[in-house]
């Protein structure tokens, strides 16, 4: 296979890097991508420029994971707000 432009290297470096982070198996992220293990890694190797069509399915699943994490971070927070409103009612409730 024909080496493409730095470019590509680049995305597909970044690519595998978030991957890796994320805990996500190369079958895995190539069936959320829709595309062959080997296609994908070829892409992260930048041996193969990505087409468009994946760049976009690699972009909202980032989005979407950035999204869930919000959410599990905000669920952290209000179980963090409710125990410590829950201690403050006891305490007064013990008072009275």
């Amino acid at each position: 296979m024909k080496k493409t432009k730095d470019t590509a290297s680049y995305i597909g470096v970044g690519m595998k890097r978030a991957r890796y982070k994320c805990g996500i198996t190369l079958d895995d992220a190539a069936t959320m991508l829709r595309v062959s293990p080997a296609e994908l890694h070829d892409y992260e190797r930048g041996r193969l420029q990505m087409p468009l069509d994946v760049m976009e399915h690699v972009f909202i699943m980032g989005l979407r994971m950035m999204h869930n994490r919000l959410l599990e971070e905000l669920y952290r927070r209000q179980r963090r707000i409710f125990r410590k409103l829950k201690e403050l009612e006891e305490a007064q409730t013990e008072q009275q």
